[in-house]
């Protein structure tokens, strides 16, 4: 969880470069997901950060994923 929080972090920063080397570190990233269900793909979209939400599906990351409260944030 903690390479999930470093992404998070990353994201929120707009830190393209961090957010690379943690996906390069860790691929599984892209589909992990916080305690509220959501995935990096879901906080980037509400940050609306594009640049690094196209980077993460390019990574793999999948889109529509439903969160724990089986919302869709996108």
């Amino acid at each position: 969880m903690r390479l999930f929080q470093a992404a998070f972090e990353a994201l929120q920063a707009g830190d393209a470069e961090s957010l690379r080397t943690l996906l390069a570190q860790q691929p599984g990233l892209v589909v992990e997901r916080d305690t509220n269900g959501n995935t990096l793909l879901n906080l980037a979209v509400s940050l609306g950060a594009r640049p690094l939400g196209e980077m993460l599906l390019e990574a793999g990351a999948v889109g529509g994923w439903r969160r724990a409260d089986f919302a869709v944030p996108f």
